[in-house]
């Protein structure tokens, strides 16, 4: 079987033989996720689509969320909030490559988190954001501790979400970021609108775009679209350096 890729960097296209295994690196620098018969022989570069299979269905959900509710405009400045989550990383690597295809130019930031209790190693999300070339910031909080042992909330969930949301958002405004992005996914939504109405009585459930008027920072969920189990089928493709909880 020849390589079809059109921008194959070693000779013309269609004069190479591909292999068996891709040796083309994953999120965490471990092999790619495309099929057997998908890496040229020569070239050592993938073949299919965007670098792997599995990518179409992250850019068409996303492209199409975008498209629809006006996420990204030209000179954005979108800061991904990073929890070390499967959602998270994915949600950063879907951007990172978001910026090759996007119709609007943008720039992007990693932002993290800590909640002030156990340490937890960010080694391999640093990495990955220097794969992506994605500025990477941490901040440090005590929200945990005032959380957990300040307060000692029995039901900890919705003050928990308020107080990083609030961090977040007062981080985007130091690094200069005008959208706040979210890894949020369409099962998501569907959840929260089952327990909005089960629970509150009410049809409702988080917006795709949510505008903080009196701080100037913009929500985005560009995952709203993409089902939970196209995340968990990339997230094993592409082995991410998920964060322990």
């Amino acid at each position: 079987m020849n390589c079809n890729r059109n921008n194959c960097g070693c000779a013309s296209r269609g004069q190479h033989i591909r292999i068996n295994q891709c040796t083309s690196t994953s999120m965490s620098g471990g092999p790619c996720c495309c099929r057997p018969q998908q890496c040229c022989q020569c070239c050592r570069r993938c073949c299919c689509n965007h670098d792997s299979s599995c990518q179409q269905i992250d850019y068409g959900c996303l492209r199409r969320a975008d498209e629809d509710f006006r996420m990204i405009a030209p000179g954005d400045h979108v800061a991904v909030g990073v929890s070390g989550g499967k959602d998270s990383l994915l949600l950063l690597y879907a951007l990172a490559l978001y910026r090759r295809f996007s119709k609007n130019p943008y720039t992007l930031t990693a932002v993290t988190l800590t909640m002030g209790l156990q340490p937890f190693d960010l080694g391999g999300v640093r990495a990955l954001c220097e794969t992506l070339d994605v500025p990477y910031i941490v901040r440090e909080t005590e929200i945990g501790k005032v959380i957990f042992e300040e307060r000692k909330e029995k039901n900890p969930c919705s003050l928990c979400a308020k107080m990083r949301r609030g961090a977040l958002v007062d981080l985007c405004l130091e690094v200069g970021a005008n959208k706040l992005a979210l890894g949020h996914h369409r099962d998501d939504a569907i959840e929260t609108l089952f327990l909005s109405m089960l629970y509150e009585g009410r049809i409702h459930t988080f917006h795709p775009v949510t505008h903080l008027t009196r701080k100037g920072i913009t929500q985005i969920r560009p995952l709203v679209y993409l089902p939970e189990k196209h995340v968990l089928h990339m997230v094993k493709a592409l082995t991410p350096p998920v964060v322990p909880s």
